[in-house]
C-alpha cells in the first residue's frame, strides 16, 4: 500500500512515501498562507505519484476550517486517495516524542506551540496565535528581537558590524519591507537564526537572547501545565535541536524532568504509519 506522509511547518515541508528516498519542499501553513500558494507547494519529484493514503501534520491546522483547506489541496492533488488525514503540528511532535506514553511536548522551530499527551490523546495545550502575539523562543521571537535591537542601535558593535557584512541591504527600510509588505515575514523573521547561532559562541549578547528566549518559552508553554514537574518535557524542531544545551538547562533550572529531543520528527512518523522509506 502506498502511503505519503507530510509534516508541514511554516519554512519547510518534510515529505515521507512509500518506496521513496526523503522530500523537502515549502512551507505549508494554511493559517498565513493562501490557497494558491498551498496548491503550488507540492514537490516535483512527488507530481504524479499516487498515494492510497495521505497523512499531513502541520503548523496551523487547528481548526476545521484550516484542515478542510488541506484537505482540499490534498485531493486536488491526489484524487484517488482513499484516506486523507489531516491533523496539527502538536499531534505528530507528540507521536514522534512520545509513542504511547504521557510526556509533555513543545516544538521549537519557526514559531512555538506545546501540549500535553497521555500516550493517545492531546489532552492539554496552550494557547498558540503565532508569530504576531506568542512564538515565544521560536524563529520568528529570536529575529523579533534580533532586528528590533539592531533598529534601535542597541547590539554590540562587533555583532552590529557582522550583521552588516551577512546581510549587506539590512537597514530598518529593508526589514520593515520584508516584514509587511513581503510575504511570509514570519519566515523572514526566522532566516536570522543561523547567523545568531554562528555567534553565538562569540557573543554574549547572543547567548542571552537565546537564554532568554528558552526562557520565554518554558514560562508560557511548559510551566502552565500542572504536571510539568513530573512528566518529562520533549521537544521537536529545528531551534530545540540547535540550542539544545540552552533548552536543557532551562528545563533543569525549573525542575523539569528530560526526555528527548527530535530535530526531524518525520523519521518517527513513518515508523508510526509504516512507511517504508528508500534508504
Amino acid at each position: 500500500m502506498k502511503r505519503l506522509l507530510a509534516e508541514a511547518g511554516s519554512t519547510k515541508t518534510q515529505w515521507a512515501a512509500t518506496g521513496l528516498p526523503l522530500v523537502s519542499g515549502p512551507g505549508m501553513n494554511p493559517g498565513i498562507q493562501s490557497t494558491e500558494a498551498l496548491m503550488e507547494a507540492l514537490p516535483d519529484s512527488l507530481k504524479g505519484y499516487m498515494p492510497e493514503a495521505v497523512y499531513f501534520f502541520g503548523a496551523g491546522c487547528s481548526s476545521p476550517q484550516a484542515e478542510e483547506r488541506i484537505r482540499m489541496v490534498i485531493k486536488h492533488w491526489f484524487p484517488q486517495a482513499q484516506t486523507v488525514v489531516v491533523g496539527h503540528d502538536i499531534l505528530a511532535a507528540a507521536l514522534a516524542c512520545c509513542g504511547n506514553q504521557a510526556g509533555i511536548v513543545g516544538i521549537l522551530g519557526t514559531g512555538a506551540n506545546s501540549a500535553c499527551f497521555d500516550g493517545a490523546h492531546i489532552v492539554d495545550s496552550i494557547a498558540a496565535p503565532g508569530y504576531v502575539f506568542a512564538d515565544e523562543g521560536g524563529g520568528t521571537w529570536l529575529g523579533k528581537h534580533f532586528l528590533l535591537d539592531f533598529m534601535r542601535a542597541k547590539l554590540p558593535e562587533s555583532l552590529h558590524s557582522h550583521a552588516l557584512e551577512r546581510f549587506p541591504d539590512l537597514s530598518e527600510a529593508w526589514i520593515v519591507e520584508h516584514t509587511y509588505r513581503k510575504p511570509r515575514p514570519n519566515a523572514f523573521l526566522a532566516s536570522f537564526v543561523p547567523f545568531l547561532a554562528e555567534q553565538m559562541e562569540d557573543s554574549d549578547y547572543v547567548q542571552n537572547l537565546i537564554d532568554e528566549g528558552m526562557d520565554a518559552f518554558f514560562k508560557a508553554h511548559i510551566l502552565p501545565y500542572t504536571d510539568h514537574q513530573k512528566l518529562p518535557i520533549h521537544a521537536v524542531g529545528s531551534i530545540a535541536f540547535v540550542f539544545s544545551a540552552a533548552f536543557w538547562a532551562c528545563a533543569k533550572k525549573h525542575g523539569c524532568v528530560p526526555g528527548k529531543i527530535i530535530q526531524r520528527p518525520i523519521d518517527a512518523l513513518a515508523k508510526h504509519y509504516s512507511i517504508g522509506i528508500q534508504a
